[in-house]
């Protein structure tokens, strides 16, 4: 229907409409009054005067048309323009286009608009700017140079600091705001097993350089460190087991820093002792005072501490280490500006081999570090330094795949040190690289000002006689300072009962200390070495799947661990409460008691409430947990059958394994099972309640162990009492000591949204050897 009439046939005129004959008079009447219109102003003045003239002359008064007509001419030519012009009245460019080319919300680029309009469109926006007092936009050409670029990061970088290597993680990775920094958190493509592979078998590298140095400086500096800092659980060595050196800066020092009683965060400690002069930059005036009203014979030697912390907890440690400080020390931030870059794999060393050039091959450093080369870092003594000074590595073309080759020629490199290398090291010999060193501030500032520019070793590249070559170092060139500090991974071989556990060295590896201002010179030729680049969450993973602590996450003990728990508990209540009633998980069908975080405090009584608890505000007390080397020794004589004191509503470290499918869920409830659980069948939770333990902190699928993993914390008294109850009547459970790290017991977990508890077994986390 309505279409065009067939070939040959004749459309039929419709009812009522004049026939052709009378539509031609038409047409011929019209052209004849066209004809006999005036054609020009003059006919037309010359009828309005005969006309006046004739109503003169009869004495007629009435409206001349004509005049009349040409009086409002002018109104309906300014009308006329007014609807027709392209800036017409109070309207836009853009308001004078059609309808139905008209958009919703006009664009700022005037090439959206019509060439004809596009004229107006500019002046009506600079008008507008000028009126405004806003500065005309430079074209793109003029914002995109390099100095110009530099400004605007600058600006940008104030209120967040950003790091040396931002701007190469920005174009690759997920950037967050964490701890007044922009960080990456993970890589945009998916790296999740691609990590963990990097991290077993070849070589992940992180920008750690947003943790906060705090430096200690003065008469008696490493003595007032040695009694702030306490070994402790997570990331700790014991002060013994390095027998003093790192007092003499040839190892790196692990502990935690209290404030009071009050467990602040874990530390590390870097010393260096053999400082001829007082340092220079914070606190540089009462050193200088100190070593001046001080003689050497009476008092401690004059040494600089850096103390590496999280951000998170910057203003706790320097209140930390402040507190009963002699007023000869000097206790603040570090005013000089440090790069740490991390390394862990096997092939760790193999990247930094590439990468580091000695410059002076006949120190003692640097023939130890030839030696090293292709060792793997599990095999090499714990937390020992090594200082050197290196070329530029921007001298050197970068060779790709650099980790790659050293993974298929791993059978004929030496996996393991030679023994003369590790009977005389760690020494202070090692950290000896001459007269300039990482902890000399003022060659280090001077040393960045006659920094090369990258345009300046490419016009010196463009005429060797292979151009694109390496170039011969030479005495203009930099020499730079580094550090290089082992560490140990996995410290403790995994209880016979756990099952597949990371083996001992795993997650090994290298960190390395730079000046400020060199970062991208070592960054890039690490990346092109193959290197897998990780973010703050990567790292966090990794961290999991070592079986360690990862702060503030499992720190809940400490204001950062506890403020970090509030605000995820904040968000998972904002994004529950955002979604409707039918779309979102009823908790108190399923009577899960803590839905949105962990409640400690319930973790004491006999008694869980079956609907939700405080669901609408964090919980603001913090966990009592025993951290302390001491402390964890006296709960071996606890579990031993010893009463040691030891309050049983204190919380202990304890890692889970589930023992069938299922993955614990962050704050998932570890409960005591019942004594006649049959094993391998969930519970129903809605019909019985298990007696709580403690709480879940760090969860997922671990792939080292391949199965659902998880770390909390869980009550001493609970525990024990838990252990006593399911090692009753075995044969030799109750020697003279129990090691923690073979204290193992089975334990029901429940999800916030699950109605089930699943089986698992529970390990206590027993401190680093």
């Amino acid at each position: 229907g309505g279409g065009e009439p067939m070939p040959g046939s004749k459309r039929k005129s419709a009812p009522g409409s004049p026939k052709t004959g009378q539509k031609k008079q038409q047409q011929r009447y019209q052209q004849q009054q066209r004809k006999q219109r005036p054609d020009d102003a003059q006919t037309s003045a010359a009828a309005a005067n005969a006309n006046a003239a004739s109503a003169a002359a009869f004495g007629m008064r009435g409206i001349d048309v004509v005049r009349f007509a040409a009086a409002c001419a002018q109104e309906i030519h300014t009308m006329d323009r007014a609807v027709t012009a392209p800036t017409g009245g109070n309207r836009l460019a853009h308001q004078t286009l059609p309808r139905h080319m008209r958009r919703r919300a006009c664009s700022h680029n005037v090439k959206r608009l019509p060439v004809r309009l596009r004229e107006a469109a500019l002046a009506q926006r600079e008008k507008e700017r000028v009126m405004a007092g806003e500065p005309s936009k430079p074209c793109r050409r003029y914002r995109r140079r390099p100095k110009n670029l530099r400004a605007v990061h600058a600006a940008r970088a104030e209120k967040n600091q950003w790091l040396e290597t931002h701007i190469w993680h920005a174009k690759r990775m997920h950037m967050a705001t964490l701890w007044n920094h922009r960080l990456a958190l993970t890589s945009t493509a998916k790296s999740h097993r691609a990590n963990y592979r990097a991290h077993r078998s070849a070589c992940t590298v992180h920008d750690a350089s947003y943790t906060t140095c705090i430096e200690v400086c003065g008469m008696g500096a490493v003595e007032h460190v040695n009694r702030v800092f306490r070994p402790t659980v997570g990331d700790a060595t014991c002060s013994e087991v390095s027998g003093g050196l790192w007092t003499q800066g040839a190892t790196e020092e692990g502990g935690a820093t209290h404030l009071g009683n009050a467990f602040v965060a874990p530390a590390s400690v870097l010393v260096c002792s053999n400082l001829e002069t007082p340092p220079t930059g914070a606190g540089s005036h009462q050193a200088s005072a100190a070593a001046t009203a001080t003689t050497a014979t009476t008092a401690p030697a004059l040494a600089r501490v850096w103390v590496w912390v999280h951000p998170s907890c910057k203003a706790a440690a320097v209140s930390c280490l402040s507190q009963d400080a002699d007023q000869d020390l000097a206790v603040g931030e570090c005013a000089q500006p440090l790069v740490k870059l991390e390394l862990r794999g096997p092939l760790a060393g193999a990247a930094l081999n590439h990468v580091l050039r000695p410059a002076d091959k006949s120190a003692p450093s640097a023939k130890l570090w030839e030696r090293l080369k292709g060792t793997d870092p599990r095999c090499l003594p714990r937390r020992a330094c090594l200082a050197l000074s290196v070329w530029d590595p921007r001298l050197f073309v970068p060779q790709k795949a650099t980790v790659r080759l050293a993974a298929t020629q791993s059978q004929h490199s030496q996996a393991q040190p030679p023994a003369d290398v590790l009977v005389k090291w760690p020494c202070t010999e090692a950290v000896d690289s001459g007269s300039f060193s990482l902890w000399d501030t003022e060659q280090c500032a001077a040393l960045l000002e006659r920094k090369s520019s990258v345009k300046q070793l490419n016009e010196r590249r463009s005429q060797l006689m292979v151009p694109g070559g390496d170039l011969a170092p030479g005495e203009g060139d930099a020499c730079i300072p580094v550090l290089l500090v082992q560490q140990p991974g996995v410290t403790r071989p995994p209880a016979r009962s756990s099952g597949s556990e990371p083996p001992i060295g795993f997650g090994s590896g290298w960190d390395l200390y730079l000046p400020g201002g060199w970062a991208m010179a070592f960054w890039l030729p690490l990346v092109h070495s193959d290197a897998q680049v990780i973010g703050v969450d990567d790292r966090a993973q990794l961290l999991f799947e070592q079986g360690l602590f990862s702060f503030p996450t499992d720190f809940p003990d400490t204001e950062a661990g506890s403020a970090y728990l509030a605000r995820v508990e904040q968000q998972a209540i904002t994004t529950y409460q955002r979604r409707p009633a039918s779309k979102r998980c009823n908790f108190a069908k399923l009577q899960s008691p803590f839905p949105f975080g962990p409640r400690w405090s319930f973790a004491h009584e006999a008694t869980v409430p079956t609907t939700p608890a405080n669901d609408d505000k964090p919980e603001q007390d913090r966990p009592l947990v025993l951290r302390s080397r001491r402390e964890l020794l006296s709960l071996e004589q606890r579990f031993s059958g010893r009463d040691t004191g030891i309050d049983p509503r204190a919380f202990v470290t304890v890692s889970l394994r589930c023992r069938g499918k299922g993955c614990p869920d962050q704050f998932a409830q570890i409960c005591s099972p019942p004594t006649d659980a049959c094993k391998g069948k969930p519970l129903d939770a809605r019909t019985r309640r298990l007696p709580l333990l403690g709480f879940v902190t760090s969860n997922g699928f671990s792939q080292a162990r391949g199965c659902g993993f998880a770390i909390g914390l869980c009550t001493v008294g609970g525990l024990a009492d838990l252990f006593d109850q399911q090692n009753k009547g075995k044969a030799g459970n109750r020697p003279g000591r129990t090691p923690l790290h073979t204290v193992s017991v089975h334990v029901c977990v429940r999800n916030a949204v699950s109605a089930f508890y699943r089986e698992a077994t529970l390990h206590v986390v027993a401190p680093p050897l």
